[in-house]
């Protein structure tokens, strides 16, 4: 699959698990899966999303929300050169930045981060963020389930599988 070009607007659903702009969804590996030059403008939720899906690749977007890398067995996906904006302030005491409050993922809800990841087996590669409280925030824990068989059910098996995090 690969969506090239395209504007996405006015997509997601603000505090609804599950409802993305644009969503790799348990794809496993999936080479062939791409978002390229795209651009998300007033998303509600996450802009880009890769859940359960290895070697995809996210490059070249502009979000106005961010990109989120959802369980922490994902592995091998190319994160780069995408723009992530959040267009609110902090300070609005109703969408408080591009926090997403009220999903099952209150870590990722709360800290407002443009490239947020709970993988630390992906390629981020000069990525850019702006109005965000965090512009990365890498929470590489353990949960989920590794379909590609590579590393144990509990994530890498030493440090050196963790060379392939980048941010530029």
């Amino acid at each position: 699959m690969k969506i090239s070009g395209t504007r996405v607007e006015k997509c997601g659903q603000r505090g609804i698990e599950g409802k993305y702009c644009l969503h790799f969804h348990l794809a496993r590996d999936c080479p062939s899966c791409v978002f390229e030059n795209n651009a998300v403008e007033y998303g509600h939720h996450r802009g880009i999303t890769v859940h359960g899906s290895h070697r995809t690749t996210v490059r070249g977007n502009v979000i106005w929300a961010n990109v989120y890398i959802e369980d922490g067995n994902e592995m091998h996906n190319e994160i780069s050169y995408n723009v992530a904006v959040c267009p609110h302030s902090l300070s609005d005491p109703i969408l408080q930045g591009c926090s997403i409050p009220g999903t099952s993922n209150a870590g990722s809800d709360a800290p407002n981060a443009a490239f947020y990841s709970k993988a630390a087996t992906n390629d981020w590669i000069g990525n850019r963020a702006a109005n965000t409280y965090n512009g990365m925030l890498l929470d590489a824990g353990t949960q989920g389930f590794n379909s590609l068989g590579l590393l144990g059910q509990n994530g890498p098996a030493n440090a050196e599988q963790l060379v392939g995090f980048h941010m530029i």
